[in-house]
């Protein structure tokens, strides 16, 4: 939606269209690995940030909040009749044939790896004065910011997010990027600070499997000088040259 990434588009139906696109690709490659592993498991990830908004945008931040859910409640065969954004999804140019597919071809996770940021959890706010242009944009209805959260109204936090997801989808979840673009100091922080909420969620009942740093394959460290492989097991990351 930020347009960050290839094709670069910003609006509705080409974020739709490659979400539905990766969606079914999801389902048909591990049906294809299942033919030859049938063990396999799927761990499907996601952002699980939170939209929040000042009254005037309570309308955009509850559509955001079910937006969030969309790539698993298509995955898991739960975009139906009675789902909040099947009008929107019509009204984009989204095909009835194309959503029936996943009803008929349900493929729910056995993990589900949720991502968060420190810039996860959003904040739209029509006070464009208090905030720099480049936070600037709109609906086509009203104008606003969009802003991190943590910057104005606070944030839910990733141990309330984790009891969200399980109770939506009931299995297992794991914490699978965690990162603060910052100094050495500030990224350990935010690392126990994550940690910390993945353990009490545990706690409270949360299935929560592990915990991996981003990048979790590669990165480069400009500490040690050279390009690292970096190996998750056990929700430990151990970094090799």
């Amino acid at each position: 939606m930020y347009g960050h990434w290839y094709p670069h588009g910003r609006d509705s139906l080409t974020f739709a269209r490659c979400l539905v696109t990766q969606c079914k690709a999801t389902v048909l490659a591990m049906r294809a690995i299942r033919s030859v592993n049938p063990g396999a498991q799927l761990v499907f990830t996601e952002d699980i940030g939170v939209t929040h908004s000042s009254p005037t945008l309570r309308y955009q931040a509850e559509f955001e909040n079910h937006r969030r859910w969309l790539s698993l409640d298509l995955i898991c065969g739960r975009v139906d009749k009675n789902h909040p954004l099947l009008p929107w999804l019509f009204t984009i140019g989204v095909r009835a044939s194309e959503l029936a597919w996943f009803l008929e071809h349900p493929y729910p996770p056995d993990l589900i790896g949720c991502n968060y940021y420190v810039t996860s959890e959003r904040y739209l706010d029509t006070d464009l004065e208090r905030w720099p242009t480049s936070t600037h944009g709109g609906n086509g209805r009203d104008r606003y910011a969009d802003v991190e959260a943590v910057r104005s109204c606070g944030h839910v936090g990733v141990e309330a997010l984790l009891r969200q997801v399980h109770a939506r989808y009931r299995v297992p979840v794991a914490i699978t990027e965690a990162h603060l673009g910052c100094t050495r100091e500030q990224q350990l922080r935010w690392l126990v600070e994550v940690h910390a909420s993945t353990v009490r969620a545990r706690a409270a009942g949360v299935p929560v499997v592990g915990m991996a740093a981003w990048a979790m394959f590669g990165s480069f460290s400009p500490i040690l000088g050279s390009t690292t492989t970096a190996t998750t097991c056990c929700g430990v990351q151990v970094i090799r040259r």
